[in-house]
Formats: structure tokens, C-alpha cells, sequence
């Protein structure tokens, strides 16, 4: 008690050493504070489902073409689902857009289609009313749905919906369950899900290989015997069908690393750099009580010279330390939920998987805590021990020749401007680094309604996998409207229905118009140009596809 309370003193006799240290350790900390935050939350925390470590998504890979993708068109789905014996349930979805009329504010919806076994796979139950059955996925069955939560709220008020008809595409359809308010879907925020039937349906959806595929695996079935089961599925499939699967195989992904995709690796780049900062931070720190230990040394030796012991010395000069970090690790906190505040309300959470999971939590605190305490610890030490170095009848002789004067007061002043010139260089620099290499630029630099993907391979891969479908999976029915005659060669059939009653326009670097209309039952464009370069294509300020560009 008698150490704490001398120390205190001391740090009150030295307010600006206490603040530059202070304020210096709560840079450090706030932004691993900030940083760990996210990280927690998106690549640590296990997805928001029951045995979520049992979830998986099931890719297909083209090793001779090098190309990633969705693996099934429903019907390939469905022989699939009947052909493994690994998963306790399996299901198949897709991203679309619904107009929701007939109601006080119509709208556009971000929708997914799914088989009815998809809210099993995932465990969830239906906040109100149920979730879809195999009666509902039939092919003469009436149309159903389910809402989000937040669409129930906001377009019909938590009023009674369970029964009722809303009109979805102009069909009407049957509102049978809400889900939670807490729900999430793993690959994007969908208001409405509808059940896509087991045989038959949208021609075009029917045909389109472009499903994405999730399943729960038995609880005794290791992953190696998962994977040996999809690669001779895969065989079957290639042997059967040559034309759709040859040179394809299937892998199974934890769902995690999917929802989390190739952020991973940029965030812990991103914890490495705040790691380094917090240690040259620390380093900063431990260099000016070296140089606050430097200028004592003449009361240390008076304390020497009247029997306090060297450990004494040591355990004050520790205190010292921890007080500073304890300080640090309070402002830390503080200035990492300002800075973590400030960062979602400027960013879209939408640019980081999982980002509306970010919140500072007591995981989080609780880290933090132990960094300061360990950093106290660690890097007091040193100042400690240099500390109890001191001869006291030198001192005391070089102290009463005024040896320490002006040389140590400039030498001290230089280090102290240098840490912290250097530690606020490198904290904005890694900050400005973090945001580049994650995607999170705050300036949309393209044009309005134009596709954004977090993901830097998306394009790429997507690019690849839109071109091969092109020429091999899709069927159409006729062209309306081409670019310049001159650029229409080497066409070929194909292209699928993208939505009911509206157009799909693709630009390119000659400013080639080029433009398919989708009728309402699918009618679609008959040529297409040969490929070019990766483009994205745009379909009233959303996005279709990523493919490639016409001419």
C-alpha cells in the first residue's frame, strides 16, 4: 500500500511523462481493442446456428480449367441429395429478387429461393408459424414463403400474417412462418425466402447450374470419409452426364471459412499489424521510464543510501508500470469503442461478412484487460532492473557536479519527440494499410447502382465460372437488341432467363451496347459475342452476374 501510494505520487509530480505514457499506451491498446473486435466476431465466434461446427457448403472444382463453383442445377441436386449418405440433411439455394405489390409500398426484395430443407440444415424454427415442409416443395403445391423479421415489421407492422396471401412477381403467395428476429443467413440478408419446387418450375431456374449447396454432416462422420463419398459421387455425375461434369469434382467447406471467404487472411495481416504496433507502443513506453528511471537515479540512490533494498526499488518501479498500463488499458478501451463506433456508422457492415455480429462484448474486454496486463508486466521490467543498477555513492557524487543537466534534459526531450512521432506515423500508416487490404475504402469510386464485392477474387473467379456456363449450360430463345453488326462474331447460343420483364445491359470497353430482354417466360437472347475481359453485369442497380464482356 505504502509502494502504490508513493508511486501515485510520483506520477502526479511528473504530469506530462503521465500523459505522453498514458495516452501513448491507450493508442496502442484502442486500436488492438478495435481490431480484436472485429476479428472476434467474424473469423473467431462460432456461426449464430446449433452445432454450427457440423455445418458445411458443397463446391465443385475444374482442376484441368482451374474454376470454383456452384455444383448443382436442381435437378442435379436432387440426384445428388438421393446419392450421398453423409449428411443428416442437405439443401440448395439461391440469391434473387422479388417485387413484393399489392401491398401500401411496394418494393423490390432481396429473396431466396431454397429447398424445403434448408432452415433444417441450418437448425432454426420459425418465429411465428413454421418453416417449409416437403408437401410445400411439390410441383402443384401453392406458393409459399417466409418472412424475415424485419420485413414483417416494417411493411405489415407485426400484424397477424400467418395464412394471409402477399403478392410476390405478381403470384400470389402464402405467408406460412416468420423467422427471428436474430436470424441470419449465412450468404446474404434476404426479406423473404420461398421454397423452389423438388421437380419442374422456372425453366430457366431449372437449367441453371447456379445453386449453392449447404448441408449438416453426421455427427460420426469424420471429414476424409465426407470427401472420398463426393468424389465418387462426382465420378457417377461425370460418367453419367460428360457433358455437364466431366473434369468436375465436389469438396465440402465449413460453412465458416465460406461465409468468411478470403477476409481471412487480410485479418490477421490486419491483427499482425495492430500487434506490431501495440509492441512498438509498448516499446515507447518501457524508453521513457528508461529514460524517467535515468533521471532519478540520484533519489535512488539517496533511497539506497537510507537501507531501502534494491527489490523495493524494483517492486516501485513495477507498480509504476502497471498503474500506467491500468490507465492505458482504461483509455484503450475507450478510444477502441469510439474508434469501432466510428468505423461501422462510416463502412456498410456489409462489406465484412458477419459485420452486424461486431459488437464489443465481454470476450473482447476481457482480452484486453490481460494484454495490458501482460504488457506491464513485461516491458516494467527492464526500467525495473535498470532501476536497481544504480551505485548510489556515484550518483550521489556525479549528482552534486550538476552532471545531469542540460545534455540529459535535450536527450530526454529528443526521445520522447522521436517515440512519438515514429508511434503515430506507424499507427496511421497501419491503419490506412488495413483499410486497403480489406476493401474498406470509404469513397465509392464507381458509378451509382454498380456491383460492389468485398471479396478482391470474386470478380475473377466469377468471370471464369459465368464464361464456362455461358458455353456450355445455358439455353436461350432470341436476340432483341446487339451493339454494332460489326462486332457480332463468332456468336453461339446461349444465355438464361435473368429476371421477368426487364433487361440485362452489358458495357465494354468500346462502349458496345449490348442488350438481352428477359420476357416472362423466359425468352432470352440467342448469340452472344465471344468473351473478353471480366465485367460485372447490372440489372436495375443490382447485380446479376459477374461475367465478362461482349465483342
Amino acid at each position: 500500500m505504502n509502494n502504490l501510494t508513493y508511486t501515485l505520487r510520483q506520477l502526479r509530480k511528473s504530469p506530462n511523462f503521465t500523459f505522453v505514457a498514458v495516452l501513448t499506451l491507450a493508442l496502442g491498446i484502442g486500436a488492438n481493442t478495435a481490431i480484436f473486435t472485429v476479428v472476434h466476431a467474424v473469423l473467431l465466434s462460432p456461426l449464430p446456428y446449433p452445432d454450427a461446427d457440423r455445418l458445411v457448403a458443397v463446391q465443385s472444382r475444374n482442376f484441368q480449367e482451374n474454376l470454383t463453383g456452384q455444383p448443382f442445377a436442381p435437378a442435379g441436386f436432387r440426384e445428388f441429395e438421393k446419392q450421398v449418405t453423409s449428411f443428416e440433411s442437405i439443401a440448395a439455394s439461391r440469391y434473387n429478387y422479388d417485387n413484393l405489390t399489392n401491398v401500401e409500398k411496394p418494393t423490390s426484395l432481396t429473396a431466396s429461393l431454397v429447398t424445403q430443407e434448408y432452415f433444417r440444415v441450418l437448425g432454426e424454427k420459425a418465429f411465428v408459424g413454421r418453416t417449409f415442409t416437403v408437401e410445400d416443395a411439390t410441383p402443384n403445391a401453392k406458393p409459399t414463403a417466409v418472412l424475415s423479421y424485419d420485413l414483417w415489421q416494417k411493411q405489415f407492422g407485426g400484424s397477424e400474417i400467418i395464412g394471409k396471401n402477399i403478392t410476390v412477381n405478381d403470384v400470389p403467395t402464402e405467408v406460412i412462418g416468420v423467422m427471428p428476429r436474430t436470424f441470419k443467413d449465412p450468404f446474404n440478408i434476404p426479406s423473404i425466402w420461398r421454397v423452389f419446387p423438388t421437380e419442374g418450375g422456372e425453366n430457366s431456374l431449372a437449367n441453371a447450374r447456379a445453386w449453392g449447396v449447404i448441408g449438416r454432416t453426421k455427427s460420426a462422420v469424420p471429414a476424409s470419409t465426407i470427401q472420398a463419398e463426393l468424389s465418387t459421387v462426382a465420378a457417377r455425375f461425370a460418367q453419367s452426364d460428360p457433358k455437364f461434369y466431366k473434369g468436375w469434382d465436389f469438396s465440402i467447406t465449413p460453412l465458416r471459412e465460406l461465409v468468411v471467404g478470403n477476409y481471412r487472411d487480410g485479418l490477421l495481416l490486419v491483427v499482425g499489424a495492430a500487434l506490431l504496433v501495440l509492441l512498438i507502443t509498448c516499446a515507447n513506453v518501457a524508453g521513457l521510464q528508461f529514460v524517467r528511471a535515468s533521471t532519478r537515479q540520484r533519489e535512488v540512490a539517496i533511497r539506497l543510501a537510507l537501507g531501502a533494498t534494491r527489490s523495493a526499488i524494483a517492486r516501485s518501479h513495477l507498480i509504476e508500470s502497471l498503474l500506467l498500463v491500468t490507465l492505458g488499458g482504461i483509455g484503450g478501451v475507450l478510444i477502441g469503442s469510439w474508434g469501432l463506433d466510428l468505423l461501422l456508422a462510416s463502412f456498410s457492415r456489409d462489406w465484412i461478412p458477419r459485420g452486424d455480429e461486431i459488437v464489443l462484448n465481454t470476450t473482447v474486454l476481457a482480452t484486453t484487460g490481460v494484454t495490458a496486463l501482460v504488457t506491464g508486466i513485461v516491458f516494467g521490467l527492464f526500467p525495473a532492473w535498470h532501476a536497481t543498477r544504480v551505485d548510489a555513492i556515484d550518483s550521489l557524487r556525479d549528482g552534486s557536479k550538476g552532471s545531469s543537466g542540460l545534455q540529459s534534459v535535450r536527450l530526454r526531450g529528443a526521445l520522447v519527440i522521436a517515440q512519438i512521432a515514429l508511434t503515430l506515423v506507424l499507427l496511421v500508416c497501419t491503419c490506412i494499410a488495413c483499410l486497403r487490404r480489406t476493401g474498406l475504402e470509404k469513397f465509392c469510386r464507381d458509378h451509382a447502382g454498380e456491383s460492389r464485392h468485398p471479396d478482391r477474387e470474386h470478380a475473377k473467379h466469377g468471370a471464369h465460372a459465368f464464361a464456362h456456363a455461358l458455353r456450355h449450360r445455358t439455353q436461350a430463345d432470341r436476340l432483341l437488341q446487339a451493339g454494332p453488326r460489326s462486332h457480332c462474331r463468332r456468336a453461339w447460343r446461349g444465355i438464361g432467363r435473368f429476371y421477368p420483364n426487364d433487361a440485362v445491359h452489358v458495357g465494354n470497353s468500346r462502349d458496345v451496347l449490348c442488350q438481352w430482354h428477359a420476357g416472362r417466360h423466359g425468352e432470352t437472347a440467342s448469340r452472344l459475342l465471344r468473351f473478353c475481359e471480366p465485367i460485372v453485369l447490372r440489372h436495375n442497380a443490382h447485380s446479376a452476374f459477374t461475367g465478362a464482356a461482349f465483342f
